[in-house]
């Protein structure tokens, strides 16, 4: 089973939300902030493991528009059950 975690979040100027968060798996970022671009890279995390991060940084607004337009398209895992879902201030 492989872990993914999305993010939504405002006006990051990077990709340090992923460190900060502890993120420790597969995770796609969806930053509403002032430009429309997309960065795609790894990381590896504390078991020395190599996960893959896409951070989406859009103009659109709206925590369900930026989750259900963008984020949901570019999880890879199979979903077979969201357990819970975490919303927290950075």
């Amino acid at each position: 089973m492989t872990v993914q975690v999305l993010i939504s979040c405002m006006h990051q100027k990077d990709a340090g939300i992923i460190r900060r968060s502890n993120i420790q798996s597969d995770v796609v970022v969806i930053n509403q902030c002032n430009e429309n671009r997309r960065e795609d890279f790894t990381f590896r995390n504390r078991k020395g493991e190599e996960c893959k991060a896409i951070v989406i940084y859009t103009t659109e607004r709206g925590l369900s528009r930026s989750r259900n337009m963008n984020g949901f398209n570019f999880l890879t895992a199979t979903t077979e059950k969201i357990t819970s879902v975490t919303m927290c201030d950075f």
